[in-house]
């Protein structure tokens, strides 16, 4: 029988925005707010060891900090942007509008 990973919890603070973000998302999505943050840091956490692995090489080596930050934050906000037009494609077929563009592309094929 494998034992069940604990979790820990944390306290959060958030900005105005944030928190108006996240309660608009907990209106549409049927998730606990917690829920949410937490899989938004686990999707984050590449990008979250990656900085952590950036700012030890940055107080040790300065120049090799700089060249791992631009490479990671590069590949951050790509793989971010990737994320955002899936996300973007996969609203906009649940939406009437992408009902509607459906139909009109099968029925003009």
């Amino acid at each position: 029988m494998q034992k069940k990973a604990r979790t820990l919890r944390v306290a959060v603070t958030l900005s105005p925005e944030a928190m108006n973000a996240l309660e608009e998302l907990s209106e549409v999505n049927p998730q606990p707010k917690a829920t949410v943050i937490s899989e938004l840091v686990d999707a984050a956490l590449p990008a979250i060891q990656a900085l952590t692995k950036a700012l030890t090489v940055a107080s040790e080596q300065p120049a090799e900090a700089k060249r791992l930050m631009v490479e990671h934050g590069t590949a951050a906000i790509s793989e971010l942007r990737q994320q955002q037009l899936a996300l973007d494609q996969a609203i906009d077929g649940r939406t009437v509008k992408g009902k509607r563009a459906r139909r009109r592309a099968n029925a003009t094929t």
